[in-house]
């Protein structure tokens, strides 16, 4: 009779852990790749066998616009928001007719403003009923003005897709942005495939000129970043008396989750204060005759 029960015996884990790659870099540096002209050398960079379904979304989507821009390309995004919103802006910058085919829960998710801003600049948008939509014409460089504490993936795509214009362009945040890290992601690549971004400091204003062209970075397998929030989990680990080596993790990151580091420093230094404060207190308080 197989038993219902399992028995868990308390012990140190130990070992090496290899972090997995981070998706936030993987869909811009895909995006990189494509745009430079070199998607093609994609697979002899990186093992693509096993990517998460949003990441495969992305890359099969860049596989359906790469070389097609002017045969009506279809876009399948799956249920990733990333590669939606990312991939919008690019196409509609590259194709004068497009269509994005997107799951019905994906569907449910907000583009409006995305849409809105583009619709200024030259496209026409069809949505259909199962929630797929076309746009026809391509967007032109000039002032954008979108929101930021909807999505920050709304600036990143146009970050990406605007220094391709022939003109200047600008972006205005109407409210404050939201996710600030995973823009920064954003600026991290792009500045590595050689695109150049202005901005002010609090990331309400960028400046992005016209007629750039990606190139194709040095050493681009070193570029994959391991994804800090799956490997926070064993810094945590470790700081609760564990012995993990943990591999492919950059402590110079730009991932907003790189901040579990300082968390866990503050969180020691402050159960060492609390130990040795409560400890002198304890030891007034026993001369005093006194009781805590």
């Amino acid at each position: 009779m197989i038993s219902n029960k399992a028995i868990i015996y308390p012990s140190t884990l130990s070992g090496d852990i290899k972090v997995p790659i981070s998706k936030s870099f993987f869909h811009r540096i895909l995006i990189g790749l494509f745009l430079s002209g070199n998607f093609h050398l994609i697979e002899n960079f990186f093992d693509l066998k096993n990517l998460s379904t949003d990441l495969k979304a992305t890359y099969e989507s860049l596989k359906s616009l790469d070389g097609n821009f002017n045969s009506k390309p279809v876009v399948n995004c799956e249920d990733s928001g990333s590669t939606l919103r990312f991939l919008l802006p690019i196409a509609t910058c590259l194709c004068k007719d497009v269509t994005f085919k997107r799951s019905n829960q994906l569907s449910k998710r907000p583009i409006d403003d995305l849409v809105s801003e583009l619709s200024k600049k030259g496209c026409v948008f069809n949505f259909n009923k199962n929630g797929d939509f076309n746009v026809k014409g391509t967007i032109c460089s000039g002032t954008y003005t979108i929101s930021g504490d909807v999505s920050s993936q709304y600036l990143s795509g146009l970050l990406m897709a605007l220094p391709l214009l022939k003109g200047k362009s600008s972006i205005t945040l109407t409210t404050p942005l939201f996710s600030k890290g995973y823009v920064d992601i954003t600026l991290e690549v792009l500045k590595t495939f050689g695109i150049k971004i202005k901005h002010d400091n609090d990331y309400s204003l960028f400046e992005i000129k016209g007629n750039q062209k990606y190139i194709l970075p040095e050493k681009i397998h070193n570029l994959i970043e391991g994804d800090w929030s799956q490997g926070s989990f064993w810094y945590v680990a470790n700081a609760l008396g564990n012995n993990i080596n943990i591999t492919n993790l950059d402590c110079n990151s730009v991932q907003p989750d790189r901040k579990i580091i300082h968390i866990i420093k503050l969180l020691i230094l402050f159960l060492f204060y609390l130990f040795f404060y409560h400890k002198w207190i304890t030891k007034l308080l026993n001369l005093l005759d006194l009781t805590v």
